[in-house]
């Protein structure tokens, strides 16, 4: 199997609605457990972006993306990120 690279994305609010949700002081968790699952396969490389607690554009996470060349983008949200 050849590598794969792997991206997962909390992605950047479209507004400020809610400070603790939209720009946390801490990371998303749950991107690094996924990640860190996710490591103990040799052929598996990941990047892990969190638009939110880095406080960064859509157009930077996008370059990040395009970038790194994922064969697989991974996004996680909220529900009220939906609306």
């Amino acid at each position: 199997m050849g590598s794969l690279n792997l991206v997962l994305i909390c992605p950047p609010p479209v507004a400020v609605i809610e400070p603790w949700v939209d720009t946390p002081p801490y990371a998303r968790d749950s991107l690094a457990f996924l990640a860190g699952y996710l490591r103990i396969l040799p052929e598996v490389s990941i990047l892990i972006i969190d638009a939110k607690y880095e406080q960064l554009s859509f157009d930077e996470v996008v370059k990040r993306v395009v970038d790194f060349k994922p064969d697989i983008i991974g996004l996680t949200t909220y529900y009220r990120d939906w609306e």
